[in-house]
């Protein structure tokens, strides 16, 4: 028996046959794609060596994670910057911390961690 199953998509009627067809295999592929991540969320989901079983519950993740996507859209350049340069500064002020004993460590140490707080709150507030 061959697994099918019937959507109802209003509008898809008036549609020219080329552009149905289209919209048909889109649908199809990201059915396989959404029972692919089902499949994946229940393995992750089971814990014993037993048979796999979907549930309604592994599915709307799966569908959750395909729409809205885990992993966000585009990144932010001036956010990725801005998370480079606290890293940055936050270790050199680590480095600086550990030559509080000369004048430079000190110096170096007020100035890496204020330009990392900056970056941090500037980062926040986008």
């Amino acid at each position: 028996m061959a697994d099918e199953v019937k959507v109802s998509v209003p509008g898809v009627a008036s549609l020219p046959p080329a552009t149905r067809a289209s919209v048909v295999q889109h649908v199809e592929r990201w059915a396989r794609d959404l029972l692919a991540e089902a499949s994946r969320v229940e393995a992750s989901d089971r814990t014993g060596g037993g048979p796999a079983q979907i549930t309604v519950t592994h599915v709307e993740i799966a569908a959750f994670s395909k729409t809205r996507g885990l992993g966000g859209g585009k990144k932010d350049l001036a956010g990725a910057t801005l998370s480079a340069v606290a890293v940055v500064f936050g270790i050199a002020a680590g480095w600086f911390g550990n030559h509080t004993d000369e004048v430079y460590g000190v110096w170096g140490l007020v100035f890496s961690a204020v330009v990392a707080a900056t970056a941090v709150v500037w980062g926040f507030k986008r």
